[in-house]
């Protein structure tokens, strides 16, 4: 079957490319698109099995398919290459006493091949401790709370000793889970990346010190405490003291875990650290930014900044790191002026994100901000209260031809709509927007061919523009694997959702469209590497 359509026929055979190269470009597909390339050829299905590729699917083991995955490795020992992933997730929360014997079997014959392994019992892990010889990352932070504790479950960290990313829970819920981490005598001789969590009995320092010369990636979840970092909280804090190869620094839900918390970590953190992320979350002041930007500032490459306050330098203050950073998000920060961001061209930003930041003087700055951003892969605007006019609209879609993930609040326009007459987005991943710009290029061909997700909004214009929504819609989006339907009425998603026939329904979302742009930007910075 010829399956190239569009190309005109030629005798001239298109030079083979090399392996290496074609990997390459299968690490941009999805699941579903890998799943797709198997099909061509005996080559490109050897291809998709190599490790770098199998990453980009996962087998999630739950109650209602564990025991059709035991039926079949028993029945199919032969073809166990069908359920060799290198990234497993079980979810085990309501296994009986059958169910969790399957569980065990099928990970343990299938463990040397798990790479990236998540779980929510710690019986579980015990139960395969000596069947994962080549696991990479251990994923344990949704780990739920045995509710009987016996010296069966207890794990032997020693086992694991390729891990190279650790993700705990919190320390309150498993106390003993960190106390065998600390006895076990450092068995993570690889470790790189490492998650942990605060409770009221303050941080794991023996755990965090024990790794300090030799993390890259740390990740501190706060804790749950009303008052200020008292004595002890201080003293733990001088464990980052100690550390000296830091790349990643993300901290999250901190607001409880004391007001000068935050600062006594960055100040403690030697500037021998080259960080490239700093991702913080609540209570960042104009002073923290200032202590960041005065150690960090030759290598920062990542910005994550919650404010909470107003700052009247902002602007001055982010105007030393323009042309430095590639990705920067900023929440909550009043005193921002747009011109701030990017007071002259600006080549190297390739992702931002604006959230609660809305001023009305904002509105009439977004047009000038992009034209300063010429190299965006990334846009995330459908939080910040700024709702695009049609002049930017039409800029973004004609001017921003980098553009990958494109996330828009609903326009702010009451006239009949956009009439745009260029589109160079037509290599979009991911779009989320209200109906207008879709119909508005609807008059003529603008196919967005490697579109996956699609979010729409409803606007002001909904009644006039969908209405004559066209049925070619189908045809425009010839990847979409997902659909996010908000503020429509039942009748209407129902008529969007007809011109997606090929849509597979478990893929089309009713009002979930916080959940489906935070997975497209959660994917979006794995993909990038921009928090590894």
């Amino acid at each position: 079957m010829d399956t190239l359509l569009n190309v005109p026929k030629s005798n001239t055979l298109l030079p083979a490319l090399p392996n290496e190269v074609l990997i390459k470009i299968f690490s941009y597909l999805s699941h579903t698109g890998i799943q797709q390339i198997k099909l061509v050829c005996k080559n490109w299905y050897h291809l998709t099995h190599v490790p770098e590729l199998k990453y980009k699917s996962k087998l999630v083991i739950t109650k209602e398919n564990i025991q059709d995955i035991y039926d079949f490795m028993e029945s199919h020992k032969f073809h166990l290459e069908y359920l060799i992933y290198a990234c497993v997730e079980v979810n085990e929360y309501r296994l009986d006493s059958l169910d969790f014997q399957f569980l065990v079997k099928i990970l343990r014959k299938l463990g040397a091949h798990i790479l990236k392994l998540k779980l929510r019992h710690q019986s579980t892990l015990s139960s395969i401790n000596d069947y994962l010889p080549n696991l990479k990352e251990l994923n344990l932070s949704l780990l739920l709370p045995e509710i009987r504790m016996c010296l069966d479950n207890l794990v032997n960290f020693s086992k694991f000793q390729s891990v190279e990313s650790l993700l705990m829970p919190s320390v309150r819920s498993h106390p003993l889970l960190y106390k065998l981490l600390c006895s076990a005598n450092a068995p993570f001789t690889h470790l790189k990346k490492l998650s942990v969590s605060i409770s009221d009995e303050g941080l794991p320092v023996i755990f965090l010190e024990t790794y300090a010369s030799v993390l890259r990636w740390l990740k501190i979840k706060g804790g749950n405490r009303y008052d200020e970092v008292g004595e002890w909280d201080s003293q733990s804090l001088e464990v980052f003291t100690k550390y000296l190869q830091l790349e990643v620094l993300i901290i999250t839900d901190s607001f409880f875990s004391g007001y000068n918390f935050l600062e006594i970590i960055l100040t403690n953190l030697p500037q021998e650290n080259r960080l490239k992320t700093i991702h913080l979350e609540e209570r960042c002041d104009a002073e923290l930014l200032e202590l960041v930007i005065r150690k960090w500032s030759s290598s920062l490459e990542y910005l994550h900044w919650s404010g909470g306050g107003l700052y009247e330098d902002l602007s001055k203050q982010l105007s030393m790191l323009s042309g430095k950073l590639r990705y920067l998000c900023l929440v909550h920060t009043l005193g921002l002026t747009l011109d701030g961001i990017a007071p002259e061209k600006n080549t190297i930003l390739t992702g931002l994100k604006l959230e609660r930041i809305c001023d009305r003087s904002h509105q009439d700055r977004l047009y000038l901000l992009l034209q300063r951003l010429p190299n965006l892969t990334a846009l995330n605007l459908i939080f910040s209260g700024l709702k695009p006019d049609d002049r930017t609209l039409g800029y973004i879609f004609e001017h921003l031809v980098h553009l990958r993930i494109l996330l828009l609040n609903r326009c702010c326009c009451e006239s009949l709509g956009p009439k745009f007459t260029t589109n160079n987005l037509k290599r979009l991943h991911a779009l989320v927007s209200c109906y207008c710009p879709i119909v508005a290029f609807s008059n003529f061909n603008s196919q967005f061919g490697e579109l996956s997700k699609l979010g729409l909004l409803s606007c002001s214009r909904e009644e006039r523009r969908l209405a004559s929504a066209p049925e070619q819609s189908r045809e425009d989006f010839p990847a979409l694997e997902q659909l996010s339907l908000n503020g429509f009425s039942m009748s209407k998603s129902q008529e969007i959702r007809k011109n997606f026939p090929r849509l597979n329904e478990e893929f089309v979302y009713f009002g979930l469209m916080g959940a489906f742009v935070e997975n497209i930007w959660e994917n979006y910075l794995f993909r990038y590497d921009l928090r590894e």
